[in-house]
């Protein structure tokens, strides 16, 4: 009788051990699942600014009013756009080699990291004088 006791507690233990190990591997499953859900949302917003950016120039048809209607401030060669406490977008002027065709790259940047989060090109027809 006392052996079955003790082979029960064993198992009971066991039990115990497999659960364990299968929580802790459950909670970091989920801590990795919501850090790569919140860097998705980031980007989705860093798209989405970048699209806003190229749309608001095309229908300018210039990049220094764009900039302006976006409410950017010049800087060294390139436009800033500060819109979000975790984005910065950064405009920045492409020579095209075409006449009446204009260009830029729009940057989508972390503000914490300063990594690219992403980039776009967009071209459109310059307004004639």
């Amino acid at each position: 009788m006392k052996n079955k006791a003790s082979l029960v507690l064993l198992e009971q233990l066991i039990m115990i051990l497999v659960f364990s190990l299968a929580s802790a591997l459950c909670l970091r499953i989920f801590a990795w699942s919501d850090r790569t859900s919140r860097e998705m949302e980031l980007r989705d917003r860093a798209v989405v600014l970048c699209q806003n950016a190229a749309e608001t120039i095309k229908a300018e048809r210039s990049l220094e009013v764009g900039a302006e209607h976006l409410g950017a401030e010049a800087e060294d060669a390139a436009w800033i756009v500060s819109g979000d406490e975790e984005i910065r977008l950064e405009l920045e002027g492409k020579k095209t080699g075409t006449a009446g065709l204009g260009s830029a790259e729009i940057r989508a940047v972390a503000v914490k990291t300063e990594e690219i989060l992403f980039s776009i090109t967009v071209g459109w027809q310059e307004v004639s004088p």
